[in-house]
């Protein structure tokens, strides 16, 4: 990724960037707007920003396992014009994103004075954090975007000089982190703690405090991990995390002292405290006591153990890679003096491998998978990033160890839950890779020797700027090739969701169920917490304590007021999914509780699509909405009407009906319409009673307000439709007028 390989003319390679990168935010752009994860994280988040944004208490009244800063993001936002639903929040992280992979981008450009390694960091970006798709508005996409003003801006602060301002860039964001997600945040301090004590001038406080911080590197992850540390995973990943942090500290460490005095943490120190004094202020304002603040902030996550994990995936033999990248550590630390160029090429080889190494990952769909192997393949191999090639005491060499350190914090976020935190936590590896192997080409080509001649160095050069550029490419392939097909289906069509996209099941699914509680509740509930149908129903909540695992994390007091709730009401509804909870019984984490016990006895499904009950009081009878029954006429069998569907509808206004699709793009696909098939229309109830009787419709049907569609037919035996087919209505063009499905 080196930069000394002139292009021309200037002009051409710049419009090729820009398309590339304008390309990238397209497909991520599609990407955003075309996955839905059914335990509805993005639900829990948007409503309780909603709740707090329309003056709600936060931790009194609006529940959060969070700390103000999110909130306090989303009302400002709120503030400005952007809705708090799926479509503002989908566009807010999408921007976040966006503007992660430009910062980082433009760190790997501006460090190594070379587009391959920026257009490189850009796709690698986007790739890593195609997770942001699955976690739309959660807070995780501040906490990476602050990861990435750190790295960018202190990297660029640090690279000309600017101590004093790195230090209150970091503690500024070791302040918003703190008050985002209480780890995350003494993560990013103790990043920015390390390189203070690593620079200090020589003397006896440096010598404590990077003894201390070394203490830290041992038992940071052991007090972190303290609950769970009898699990594999979780023991694999804090020896792998300490052995990394050990080995980069003590390589910096042993390079030599830097210029710093203590008094150079003033101006993190000061600027700390206004951040979160600005930041504190508003939920202060806002009905937060004190009390609350530190309960939701500190007490509570001290004092809820781990519940829910969900393990780092770690490939085979991950202890011996470990070990070996320890053992080589150690080799080379032994050998450094009596052979130091020798053992500089090992190193600089070494950056270059783990550059290559990455690329590797980066090309590898699906998209989904890059964050996991980049974790596992660079976290124990970061200690040659540490080394120092270039001059002793460089700007260039502190503010790459910044982003060592930094990246070495982040990669914590792992623990307990290993899902998209490992790309929040391991993304800043493609800046650092880009740098590092960068910086090693440029020393091999600076040190020639009898195995390093200058054309060999042109050709390591050439070699790795078109590999990066062909990395980059191979990346933005996967990326293009995944989010054309998830942005297959139709428009969900429910309030708040803009354009976003969704496989026609699972369209009719969340519709069905949306539908059905607009109709039938005046409060809605979920087990686990699935807000989303409250914000596109616009049916209550029982109370403003929202969270997705309620059973763990809501204090017993706080069920019962959500029972006294649903049981005040006859007509609540509690939508129950079956999946979800196998899932966490699976794991040994079962729902349980007093609002869990009251659901089982007081609510019964009144009907089930795929995996979801919706539940109403026991003894009440509701007639669903868009859920079909097939039939079989064996009384008619002489009129050619063997078959019969009934299919209650409640259609917005639009186009007539030209023709009824059920499942379709299925082999045993059916097609009703004026040439097959006789219609018959009985008016409903807004609770779904007949209110009139049948009458004969025409093709193209036509309807108003909820009725009932009788559909009578003879076609080849209907057995073969899959289990709760889709149905598709359509209008004379073939587009798609509303989904249904077929009852299981």
């Amino acid at each position: 990724m080196n930069g000394a390989v002139p292009v021309r003319p200037r002009w051409l390679v710049t419009f090729l960037t820009a398309g590339f990168a304008a390309t990238l935010v397209v497909l991520a752009a599609r990407a955003m707007f075309a996955v839905f994860m059914f335990y509805d994280d993005e639900g829990y988040v948007l409503i309780s920003y909603r709740n707090f944004a329309e003056g709600g208490s936060l931790y009194r009244e609006v529940f959060s396992q969070y700390g103000p800063f999110p909130f306090v993001a989303h009302w400002g936002l709120h503030l400005a014009g952007v809705p708090l639903n799926h479509a503002g929040g989908r566009a807010v992280t999408l921007c976040l994103w966006v503007l992660v992979a430009l910062a980082l981008a433009a760190l790997a450009g501006r460090a190594t004075r070379s587009i391959p390694a920026g257009i490189f960091t850009l796709a690698g970006t986007f790739s890593c954090l195609f997770v942001m798709t699955s976690e739309p508005s959660h807070p995780g996409g501040l906490i990476v975007a602050l990861g990435a003003a750190a790295a960018a801006g202190g990297w660029f602060l640090l690279h000309r000089g600017l101590t004093a301002g790195w230090a209150a860039l970091i503690g500024a964001v070791a302040a918003a982190l703190l008050l985002t997600k209480i780890n995350v945040g003494i993560f990013a301090a103790f990043a920015g703690v390390a390189w203070l004590s690593l620079h200090l001038r020589a003397g006896p406080v440096r010598r404590i405090a990077i003894a201390v911080v070394l203490v830290g590197c041992v038992l940071l992850p052991l007090l972190l991990m303290r609950d769970k540390l009898g699990e594999p995973w979780v023991m694999t990943l804090a020896l792998t995390w300490s052995a990394a942090a050990v080995t980069a500290v003590a390589t910096t460490a042993w390079q030599g002292p830097g210029d710093l005095t203590p008094r150079a943490a003033v101006p993190a120190l000061f600027s700390g405290a206004v951040a979160a004094a600005l930041i504190l202020a508003v939920p202060l304002a806002r009905g937060t006591g004190i009390s609350d603040l530190l309960d939701g902030i500190l007490l509570g996550p001290l004092r809820n153990a781990v519940k829910f994990s969900h393990p780092v995936s770690w490939p085979p033999g991950m202890i011996g890679y470990t070990g070996a990248s320890v053992a080589s550590w150690v080799t080379v630390l032994a050998l450094r003096r009596r052979y130091p160029a020798e053992t500089a090429m090992v190193v600089a080889a070494l950056r270059i491998a783990v550059a290559v190494g990455i690329a590797v990952c980066l090309v590898r769909p699906p998209p989904l998978l890059v964050s996991f192997n980049l974790y596992a393949l660079t976290l124990p191999a970061l200690w040659p990033l540490a080394w120092r090639l270039g001059e002793a005491g460089s700007n260039a060499d502190r503010a790459r160890i910044w982003i060592l350190l930094l990246l070495l914090g982040q990669c914590l976020h792992a623990y307990p839950v290993a899902g998209s935190q490992v790309a929040w936590g391991c993304v800043l590896t493609i800046p650092l890779a880009a740098i590092g192997s960068w910086e090693a080409v440029q020393w091999l080509r600076a040190n020639q020797s009898a195995w390093f001649s200058p054309r060999a160095g042109r050709l390591a050069a050439v070699t790795l700027a078109l590999g990066a550029v062909a990395s980059a490419l191979g990346t933005g392939w996967n990326l293009g090739r995944e989010s054309l097909r998830r942005s297959d289906g139709v428009s969900l069509g429910l309030p708040g969701t803009g354009p976003l996209r969704q496989p026609d099941d699972s369209a009719a699914l969340l519709r069905v169920l949306t539908l059905n509680a607009t109709a039938h509740a005046d409060v809605l509930f979920s087990e686990p917490g699935m807000f989303s149908f409250n914000l596109w129903s616009g049916a209550p909540t029982p109370s403003a304590a929202n969270v997705t695992h309620w059973f763990s994390l809501l204090s017993e007091e706080r069920q019962r007021e959500i029972m006294h709730r649903l049981a005040a009401s006859p007509r609540a509804v509690v939508i129950v999914d079956q999946l979800h909870v196998n899932f966490l019984r699976d794991r040994g984490f079962s729902p349980a509780g007093p609002l869990h016990d009251f659901i089982a006895r007081e609510f019964e499904p009144a009907f089930r699509v795929a995996d979801l009950e919706f539940r109403v009081r026991r003894g009440r009878t509701i007639r669903p909405f868009l859920v079909a029954e097939l039939l079989t006429r064996t009384e008619s069998a002489g009129d050619g009407e063997r078959h019969l569907i009934r299919l209650p509808l409640l259609l917005p206004t639009g186009s007539p009906v030209e023709t009824i699709e059920l499942a379709p793009g299925h082999a045993a696909a059916i097609r009703l319409g004026r040439e097959n098939t006789r219609a018959e229309i009985t008016p409903l109830s807004p609770r779904g009673d007949p209110t009139g009787p049948a009458i004969t419709a025409r093709w193209p049907l036509v309807t108003s307000g909820p009725v009932l569609l009788s559909l009578y037919f003879n076609v080849p035996e209907p057995s073969r439709l899959p289990r709760e087919a889709t149905i598709m209505l359509r209008n004379k063009h073939g587009g798609e007028e509303g989904l249904a499905r077929l009852a299981p």
